[in-house]
């Protein structure tokens, strides 16, 4: 392109010869003129050529670039007389079948055509926009908050992702196996014991476990002598900034009124003993079963914990039942300590840890935890998963992490900020496909 370009959103009236490049999206053909729009990233531009002109108009799916004077039509629509078209890249049929005829794509797979389901899709493209600010803003609130922005390694010797299930990998020139990362809380964390106190990843991380949670993007941080309480205001403060600075026609209006609201906060076993009517804890466990059954939760006979099995029951109805019916943005807090492997127990004697996650729309959105900071606590709580594990040739112990904590660790503040799930409720959508720009599968998103 030798012309100086403009974005289709700079054109005004006032200029005397504009030149726009895009893809055709339409044509409109008449007896002495022919009309076409084109679409840059900034927008639309209606482009008119006579029939005195001769320029033949490419077919829709074409890429040009246009040259000639704006002007205004009688409906008051800035459109270009066009007296030079340049062909930039041509049709193809796939292309134009799909801009004029829309496109179908397959339930478990849509990458293959991705590109293509943009082009045509206005839905699509203002996902990506969403996204594009969702990120810049949330990164910007944590720089402005003090966080610095770290790279960790996808790849890790180590498996590590609490109870998650993780892809494994062989490496031929190492002669061993890795594992692509399930979480980014670890490195961040041994950040934090070397020395950096407010540290932050936007990563994504991938599970080997439902089709949704394949592969999926986090932010996650870790801040130094800071509480659960001030983290859960940060991430309140993102939330709210997210509400008011996405733009209005990209942004659900009902979700963006109920999240500017503050978290309705709620303890774990106080909102199991209102639903229940009673205390879980004190049944035996034939009883639980009994009421688990009622609620198609499958309780493993493998594991003799019999609090750890109640926990579970109590989660998985949080997370199916109870939190479809909060009226708004909830925050579950005081999770079961033996359910929360690298959070901090109270010295309550209450068997419950500084560890919660936010609720809407049924979606959990985050987590907010103190983390366990002590080498002897993490280790007994990586042994007790270690005994409950049914498969005893994989171990919950993570060397690299314990090691750290040995040197000694502040106490500390954790936040996993599912950014899918966040955007998913914010633009009122229920599948991955529908927040990510390139997703493996269509999926529902996860509870």
């Amino acid at each position: 392109m030798t012309s100086k370009r403009t974005y289709i959103k700079d054109v005004t009236i006032n200029l005397s010869e504009a030149t726009v490049a895009g893809r055709i999206m339409s044509v409109r053909t008449m007896k002495n003129f022919s009309f076409f729009d084109v679409t840059d990233q900034s927008g639309k531009m209606q482009i008119m050529v006579t029939a005195k002109s001769q320029i033949a108009v490419p077919a829709v799916g074409t890429i040009v670039m246009a040259i000639g004077k704006p002007w205004l039509t009688k409906a008051g629509q800035i459109s270009i007389e066009c007296h030079d078209l340049s062909i930039l890249s041509k049709s193809t049929d796939d292309i134009s079948n799909a801009i004029i005829k829309g496109l179908s794509l397959s339930e478990r797979s849509v990458r293959e055509k991705r590109s293509l389901e943009i082009i045509v899709s206005e839905d699509l493209k203002n996902m990506v926009r969403a996204r594009s600010i969702f990120i810049s803003i949330v990164r910007d609130q944590m720089q402005n908050s003090g966080f610095m922005e770290i790279d960790t390694p996808i790849l890790s010797p180590l498996r590590f992702a609490g109870t998650a299930d993780v892809f494994e990998t062989t490496s031929k020139s190492l002669a061993r196996q890795l594992y692509l990362r399930g979480t980014l809380e670890d490195y961040l964390k041994q950040l934090v014991v070397s020395g950096f106190e407010k540290v932050y990843q936007i990563g994504d991380c991938f599970r080997n476990e439902s089709q949704a949670l394949i592969e999926f993007t986090m932010l996650e941080a870790m801040w130094a002598y800071a509480t659960s309480a001030e983290m859960l205001q940060l991430v309140q403060d993102i939330i709210q900034r997210l509400c008011n600075e996405i733009p209005e026609p990209l942004i659900d209006s009902d979700a963006k009124k109920d999240l500017s609201k503050q978290f309705r906060m709620v303890s774990f076993w106080g909102l199991l003993n209102d639903y229940f009517k009673q205390d879980l804890r004190k049944l035996s466990i034939e009883e639980v079963k009994k009421l688990s059954d009622a609620y198609g939760y499958v309780m493993s006979d493998s594991i003799q914990d019999f609090e750890y099995k109640v926990a579970n029951f109590g989660y998985d109805v949080i997370k199916r039942v109870l939190s479809k019916n909060f009226e708004s943005p909830t925050f579950v807090n005081r999770f079961p300590a033996c359910i929360s492997p690298l959070a901090k127990a109270y010295n309550d004697g209450s068997g419950e840890a500084d560890r919660g996650y936010g609720f809407f729309r049924g979606q959990r959105l985050f987590e907010v935890v103190t983390e366990a900071s002590d080498y002897d606590e993490q280790l007994q709580k990586f042994q007790d998963q270690d005994d409950r594990n049914p498969m005893p040739t994989q171990s919950f112990k993570h060397d690299e992490l314990l090691n750290a904590l040995r040197y000694g660790c502040p106490p500390l503040a954790g936040l996993g900020f599912n950014v899918n799930r966040i955007l998913a409720v914010i633009l009122d959508k229920s599948r991955t496909s529908e927040v990510v720009p390139f997703p493996i599968t269509s999926a529902p998103l996860p509870l």
